[in-house]
């Protein structure tokens, strides 16, 4: 049970035992121990039914007439079938469970197929990688073991293999336990005590990684074992059995390979064929692989898929029935510029109709800039299907996607905000994605990724992982890294903003009018002001490649000073609000790379359309709002020969 103000990976959370470790108890008492201390402490919105299958049926059992709105979300750690041996429940014990987390495709799959009603997911369990050197891989002929001495591990295979194979490989064995005694006996049988090597416990496994060939396991049973992802994370390959749960991981060849359980035979034969041929393993690839079990990727995605259950959604298709839509009386108001988009504007509606979240939780307001099309009418005829939550604004007369955003935001009465361009499509999962990301964190704006298109549409496929960076103000390198990062990226779309935020600094946040690339003065004044920014890594926005584009049109020519006059705007608005001199070089940086290059170089390459007067415009503004330009520490060597050459004209 956590409070409001509390991740449930803080290590602050209080732990509480209800019996001694080590005793016997029956379920009953569990149960009846866990529901006293539920009625002493009051029910929580979420029970974690950690391990044992039984669990479920204890939280569920402990929960009843006390509360109908907490959700028991089971999290087995080991094959299902690893418990039913020991008599700690059944599959049929997650039928108790709201949600069901499974640290491997293997252990998702078997729960699904055994015809449970609870809703799977796939996590990942999270992993340090703080710690985690690369190393330089040798193709030695020496493997490596990592972890407890116990049978479970079935260490013996491996000695079993060290004997059998004729290319005489090594093994390295790092850890400790109850069975060292007769292994080190077995090698000592076996003939191989001197290329059996015991190394005792250490702190720093990896250190031994630096020489060898491989990880090695010969498990009986895994849930999905974290020293192996470790180990792709320094570079090195894992050879392992199928019972050990890595086949959802091991691509053969490129970060390691498969055998058979249990057989000292099939592990010898494989490494006989690899010390005679040709070393295939791509210690970049074997990192590649365990980005995604990085702790902080790890537990955002574990953390969301919580956080959806608890308020009765779920974020992925699947065969169950989905329940009640009742996740928080929000609404996000998604604001869409409008002008001649009559080939599009079905698609992009139809996308953001389709959205997860539900219709009952977005407004979508349409603002129509005096199209000479029929793309109004097509706007009155969504408006009348479906009047509950569609407005439309008619302009009459054009004046740019500036003023059309800002009539928008006007009519906007949802806790969110969100822009999408009329020619462009989501993913369905956008919306609740984003939305969910603000509520678990106390974010102003999330953004998320975006991919690319021309005609053909990309394919909405299911998300089953989402991973976060969180920025904070309070850290000003963070601060300024992000405002460079939005200063050569800086659509307004693909984002979530906080309505209360906008508001908070309307005088500031607005886009202008009568001018075009106003996403950039939007762009550069809500970063700079948020305290808080998430940028979500999957791509769940889609912009589309228009070939009538304004970075492409004829037309270009007539206003591609605008870049300069929103910038100038966009540095007034940071002298206004007192933070011009915190962002100084940054600014200085975005204003030389994306205004004064950009232009010049756009003015001298397009044959005859240098203008000596826009370019003295252009340079009397940088000198003189920039003084220090040449010695901006963002500056390449070559930037700077190329500015002084420019300075020069």
């Amino acid at each position: 049970m956590l409070s409001k103000d509390l991740i449930w990976t803080d290590s602050c959370i209080e732990y509480h035992w209800f019996f001694p470790p080590g005793e016997n108890h029956s379920i009953k008492e569990f149960a009846d121990s866990y529901r006293s201390f539920i009625q002493q402490n009051n029910a929580p919105s979420v029970i974690l039914a950690v391990a044992w299958p039984i669990m479920s049926y204890v939280a569920r059992v402990a929960i009843e007439g006390i509360s109908d709105s907490t959700k028991i979300i089971a999290w087995p750690h080991a094959p299902i079938e690893i418990y039913e041996r020991a008599n700690r429940g059944s599959y049929n014990d997650y039928d108790y469970a709201d949600e069901v987390c499974a640290i491997s495709r293997r252990i998702a799959n078997s729960i699904v197929e055994s015809n449970t009603n609870t809703l799977v997911y796939r996590i990942n369990n999270p992993v340090k990688f703080e710690n985690i050197c690369a190393v330089n891989r040798q193709p030695s002929r020496t493997l490596l073991f990592v972890g407890r001495l116990s049978i479970e591990k079935n260490i013996p295979t491996l000695i079993g293999a060290i004997a059998l194979a004729s290319s005489k490989w090594k093994l390295r064995i790092v850890g400790d336990g109850k069975e060292k005694d007769s292994l080190v006996k077995l090698a000592d049988e076996f003939g191989v005590k001197d290329r059996v090597h015991f190394m005792g416990w250490s702190k720093n496994p990896w250190e031994y990684a630096k020489d060898s060939y491989a990880l090695v396991l010969a498990s009986y049973f895994e849930g999905f074992p974290l020293v192996a992802i470790e180990a792709l994370a320094c570079g090195l390959p894992i050879i392992a059995n199928k019972s050990s749960g890595l086949e959802e991981v091991i691509a053969e060849g490129k970060n390691g390979y498969i055998y058979e359980d249990d057989s000292s035979e099939s592990l010898a034969f494989l490494l006989d064929k690899l010390s005679t041929s040709q070393d295939t393993i791509s210690s970049e690839f074997c990192k590649s692989t365990a980005i995604e079990f990085d702790e902080n990727r790890a537990l955002f995605d574990f953390y969301l898929k919580i956080f959806a259950t608890a308020n009765n959604r779920i974020l992925t298709d699947n065969t169950y029935k989905c329940r009640p839509s009742d996740i928080l009386d929000e609404k996000i108001s998604v604001i869409i510029p409008c002008y001649n988009v009559k080939r599009y504007l079905e698609k992009c509606l139809d996308s953001i109709l389709a959205q997860s979240i539900g219709l009952e939780h977005i407004e979508i307001i349409a603002v129509n800039d005096a199209s000479s099309d029929n793309t109004l009418e097509i706007l009155c005829k969504y408006e009348k299907l479906y009047s509950d939550l569609f407005c439309v604004v008619n302009c009459e007369e054009c004046s740019g996607p500036g003023f059309a955003r800002n009539t928008g935001m006007n009519y906007a009465s949802g806790q969110y905000i969100t822009f999408i361009d009329s020619d462009d499509i989501v993913s369905k999962y956008m919306l609740e994605i984003m939305y969910l990301t603000a509520i678990c964190y106390p974010a102003n704006m999330i953004s998320c990724d975006f991919n690319t298109f021309t005609e053909k549409v990309p394919s909405g496929e299911t998300l089953n992982s989402y991973t976060v960076d969180l920025y904070i103000s309070d850290d000003p390198s963070t601060s300024k890294a992000l405002l460079l990062k939005n200063a050569f990226d800086n659509p307004v779309w693909g984002k979530l903003y906080r309505t209360s935020f906008l508001k908070k600094h309307s005088d500031t946040l607005f886009f202008p009018e009568g001018l075009k690339m106003e996403d950039i003065y939007f762009t550069y004044n809500s970063v700079a002001l948020c305290n808080s920014y998430c940028q979500i890594k999957e791509k769940l926005y889609y912009y589309r490649l228009n070939p009538d584009g304004i970075m492409k049109s004829k037309g270009f020519k007539n206003y591609y000073m605008d870049i300069h006059y929103v910038f100038a705007q966009t540095v007034e608005a940071f002298r206004s609000n007192n933070i011009f001199d915190f962002y100084r070089n940054e600014l200085a940086f975005a204003y030389y790379k994306k205004v004064f290059f950009f232009i010049s170089m756009y003015m001298i390459e397009s044959g005859g359309s240098f203008s000596k007067k826009n370019f003295m415009t252009l340079k009397s503004y940088m000198t003189q709002t920039f003084p220090d330009i040449n010695k901006n520490p963002y500056l390449s060597e070559e930037d700077v020969d190329t500015l002084s050459s420019l300075l020069e004209l």
